[in-house]
C-alpha cells in the first residue's frame, strides 16, 4: 500500500493561507490542523462529534478519544491534543458560537 505523502512546513503554510480564501475558512483551517497537529484520518475528523472535544462545561479535552466506529481500524483511539491544535478548536468554536447550544452527540 501506498504511503501519503507528508507535507513539508512551506506546503502547511500554503494549505492554511488557501483555507483563508474558502467560504468555510475557520473550519477549513480546523480540518487541516486536526490533520497535521494530530494525525487523524479524513474520515475520523468527518466523524468527530463536538463530546469528543469539548467536556461538559465546553472547555477543549486534553484528550480525543475516538470510539471504533469513528476510526478506519474498528480500534479505540486516543489522540492527544496540543497547545496549537487546543487554539485552532477554541477558535472554530469561538466563530460557530452555535455549536455549544446544540447537542453534544452532533458533529463537529
Amino acid at each position: 500500500m501506498k504511503q501519503a505523502k507528508v507535507l513539508n512546513e512551506t506546503e502547511i503554510k500554503k494549505l492554511m493561507k488557501v483555507c483563508e480564501l474558502t467560504r468555510y475558512a475557520e473550519r477549513n483551517r480546523l480540518i487541516v490542523s486536526l490533520s497535521v497537529l494530530s494525525g487523524m484520518r479524513a474520515c475520523e475528523i468527518a466523524n468527530l462529534r463536538i463530546n469528543n472535544v469539548l467536556s461538559d462545561t465546553n472547555a477543549v479535552l486534553d484528550l480525543i478519544v475516538l470510539d471504533k466506529e469513528q476510526t478506519k481500524g474498528n480500534r479505540r483511539q486516543t489522540v492527544v491534543v496540543s497547545t496549537a491544535l487546543k487554539k485552532a478548536i477554541q477558535r472554530y468554536i469561538s466563530t460557530n458560537p452555535q455549536l455549544l447550544s446544540q447537542d453534544k452527540g452532533r458533529f463537529l
